[in-house]
């Protein structure tokens, strides 16, 4: 059965992917997506069904990654994607959940001025209109960065608590976690490999191999990372300790 959450999200990503399209570049060679943009209004036949995604912002850093998020409603979560440009086509390749299997998304739009326009999507005769929102770096999207920015990187197990004592044997497995959603553990030079994503204080994993996915609740503070689980009906509680590896 597809979740609440994934049902949205699938919608957000044909939307977000119908704004990202340009056709210019400024002259210090940083895209004009480049920025953070709200959508603002829909127009169309049933657009008042969509009315719900009013406010959806979607944020472009200039490096080619982005978050769509409602960052407003809900400061903690966002979906993650890759962004390129050839010619006006961009496409958007999503890193969070379900849909980092799906096929990229691509579009046309128009900027004009702090407004962008996208019509076509999908052949429907929908318009969707973003303005650009200035100077929402620091505080519309800021939470969700930081939470993604601060898990980036090589860890290692040093610490497994009282909760799990069987769990000792992973002392010293170290995990990677990388920009692009991708990550690895390694467990005494056995890797296996993984998608992740953060919704809130969640770290899921998503493992290639036959094992089952991880959710468990994380901090970080410093150079450590805590990731734990408690009270689950099914699977033991745990609380492990990592440290970040330089």
């Amino acid at each position: 059965m597809i979740s609440a959450k994934r049902a949205i999200a699938a919608i957000m990503s044909m939307i977000v992917v119908a704004t990202t399209y340009c056709t210019a570049c400024d002259s210090n060679n940083q895209h004009p997506i480049v920025g953070t943009w709200e959508l603002v209004e829909i127009r169309g036949d049933y657009a008042g069904d969509l009315d719900f995604f009013i406010g959806l912002l979607d944020v472009y850093h200039e490096d080619g990654t982005g978050i769509s998020s409602f960052a407003r409603e809900y400061p903690d979560y966002g979906e993650r994607f890759l962004w390129t440009i050839d010619g006006n086509i961009l496409t958007v390749a999503w890193l969070d959940d379900y849909v980092w299997l799906a096929e990229d998304w691509v579009a046309s739009f128009e900027i004009s001025g702090s407004q962008l326009t996208a019509t076509n999507l999908h052949g429907s005769d929908l318009t969707w209109i973003w303005r650009l929102v200035e100077g929402a770096d620091d505080n519309q999207i800021s939470t969700v960065d930081d939470s993604i920015n601060a898990i980036i990187g090589t860890w290692k197990l040093v610490d497994i608590g009282d909760e799990w004592p069987e769990g000792d044997v992973f002392l010293g497995m170290i995990d990677t976690f990388n920009t692009d959603g991708t990550g690895s553990s390694n467990f005494h030079g056995d890797i296996d490999t993984f998608l992740w994503e953060i919704n809130q204080d969640t770290l899921t994993m998503f493992w290639d191999n036959d094992w089952p996915d991880s959710y468990m609740s994380f901090e970080i503070s410093g150079s450590a990372l805590t990731v734990y689980r408690q009270n689950s009906a099914d699977l033991p509680d745990f609380r492990w300790v990592f440290n970040r590896v330089e």
